[in-house]
């Protein structure tokens, strides 16, 4: 029986025992996002132990040019990856002229939560230094789903057993890179940096494309809950921009830190205004504190919970499996943004590149057709309909002509980016997710003039892909279609995989009823259509053929 790590609670993941050896797979599952932002669960002071820092912006990407021990006809040039930005929660702490290294300290009480009711995580940690201090720590911090640039930490640390002397410095780590690096490069370049006083800004540059970054933060101090000032010196250590302040502590006295900060990019927001907006997000939100940001925070979550949550009585282990997921879905994707769209991690980590694969259409429409606005899932098609034009070009790489399209397996504009010949031009069973995402879409909505405008052209592309992809077979006297992967993904190369030959079928079935549909209705719109499409009577003619004789496998 599998072991839980965590503590079972149905609203909270709970992990109750610091083992250093195990960081980086709880990062993975303390994160935290809001749709556009998002960051890995790392310790915010300096840590020696294996970890793995990630901080994500949602659509911000780095074309890896593709690595590959052969090359072959249609690889696409490189793979889109989502950015590892400079670091902004870095907290850098010296007690009594010594870094605190937790991988260094004895740890006797340890407890992090992320309450996924709410939005947030917290981490108290009790230890002795080497050099016999015994210090308590409790940080709390979320990302703000109502300020969509923002996230807050609170930071506290109290000696309990001597007076000690505490260097804090709060910084940008510029030195981050991207773990899955074909050629281990660097994504990013710095382009300017800023410090004063309390406030530390840097500006970089994603090194072969426009996007630009502005990763920023603010801070104030208090000991025992009262504010308190304080001078800063620039700091002075390579690669953490930002100023450092010193403080004597007295026994059981608590000195917090609240820094607030994020990012701004220029996928939303023109590099001339970021200053401006910085400023202002940052001014606001320090002005309304942490309690009443995170209260804001905490009643957005709750409006998200009443539409999405799913209660499972009698298990608990089931309840907080599926509130995770939910929580995952919600702060990865929330659909404010029409040019945004679901990365298969969210913000855990880089796998996968953080972006677009097709089970967005398979998976993840249904739960935001049911959960969000309609608008959020209509967003989300119009991606593939704005995409088409690639989807066509993919598809003659291989040969195909009139206007068929295969969508990418892997995409962040548009433009396939997978690596895997076998997997880019075999599995191609994900054309079939788009067009059951349309339906779907359909159902639930009844919204004929996204079909009669939009999707009714996916739907005659995607067509005209499975009537050139099949073949005749004189020995089955039936259509085929050879050398696919399947959905499994286990075998390469195969043929007639019956999941990826039904779904030929049935996509030429729905778009046949869906051409018929708009004729009976708009006989105007049908016309503009055939035009526009420059669709052709044989055409339905050959698709009802395949319909009718497609080769279907069965074990007896």
């Amino acid at each position: 029986m599998l072991k839980n790590k965590y503590v079972l609670d149905p609203w909270s993941i709970i992990e109750d025992k610091f083992d250093s050896t195990t960081v980086v797979d709880s990062e993975s599952v303390f994160s935290l996002g809001n749709g556009k932002i998002g960051q890995r669960g790392n310790f915010e002071e300096d840590f020696s132990g294996n970890q793995s820092i990630g901080n994500y912006i949602s659509g911000i990407y780095y074309k890896d040019k593709t690595k590959v021990g052969w090359w072959k006809k249609g690889y696409p040039d490189y793979f889109a990856k989502m950015v590892n930005c400079p670091n902004w929660n870095t907290i850098r702490i010296e007690i009594n002229n010594k870094i605190l290294d937790l991988n260094k300290c004895e740890v006797f009480s340890y407890r992090r939560e992320l309450n996924m009711m709410e939005g947030w995580c917290e981490r108290k940690v009790k230890f002795e230094t080497p050099e016999k201090e015994k210090i308590k720590i409790v940080s709390k911090k979320f990302i703000c789903l109502e300020r969509e640039n923002i996230g807050v930490i609170k930071y506290s640390i109290t000696s309990l057993n001597k007076k000690i002397k505490i260097k804090i410095l709060p910084s940008i780590d510029i030195n981050i890179k991207n773990n899955d690096a074909n050629w281990n490069q660097p994504f990013i370049e710095t382009i300017g940096i800023e410090t004063n006083d309390n406030y530390s800004k840097v500006n970089s540059k994603v090194i072969n494309s426009d996007f630009q970054i502005a990763t920023f933060f603010k801070t104030k101090y208090f000991i025992n809950s009262n504010e308190v000032r304080t001078t800063y010196n620039k700091s002075n250590v390579k690669n953490l921009i930002g100023s450092s302040s010193e403080f004597d502590l007295n026994t059981n006295d608590e000195l917090s830190l609240l820094k607030i900060g994020g990012y701004v990019n220029s996928n939303d927001t023109n590099f001339d205004e970021f200053e401006n907006l910085i400023q202002k997000e940052l001014k606001n939100s320090i002005d309304l504190g942490f309690e009443n940001l995170l209260n804001e925070n905490s009643k957005a979550w709750n409006k998200i919970w009443k539409d999405s949550d799913i209660v499972i009585d009698g298990d608990i282990m089931s309840q907080q499996g599926i509130r995770f997921n939910i929580f995952q879905l919600n702060q990865t994707f929330n659909g404010n943004d029409p040019k945004l769209n679901i990365g298969p991690k969210g913000f855990t980590g880089e796998k996968y590149g953080g972006v677009t694969y097709w089970d967005t259409e398979a998976y993840c429409i249904p739960f935001y057709l049911g959960t969000k606005k309609s608008i959020v899932a209509k967003n989300l098609l119009n991606q593939r309909y704005n995409q088409l034009p690639n989807a066509i070009l993919n598809a003659e790489k291989i040969g195909l002509n009139h206007g068929a399209a295969l969508y990418p397996m892997v995409t962040a504009n548009g433009e396939e980016c997978h690596n895997e010949w076998e997997i880019t031009f075999e599995e191609i069973h994900r054309n079939a997710a788009i067009v059951q995402a349309i339906k779907k879409y359909l159902n639930f909505t009844d919204d004929f003039e996204f079909v009669n405008k939009k999707a009714i052209k996916i739907l005659i592309a995607i067509s005209r892909f499975w009537s050139q992809r099949v073949n005749y077979s004189n020995d089955l006297n039936k259509y085929v279609i050879l050398g696919v992967t399947g959905p499994n993904e286990y075998e390469n190369n195969v043929d007639n995989n019956w999941y990826t030959n039904y779904s030929a079928k049935w996509c030429l079935e729905y778009t046949i009823e869906t051409l018929d549909k708009i004729l009976k209705s708009e006989i105007n719109t049908y016309n503009k259509v055939v035009i526009g499409t420059s669709l052709e009577k044989n055409e339905i003619k050959k698709w009802k053929k395949i319909i009718d004789n497609i080769y279907l496998p069965y074990s007896k």
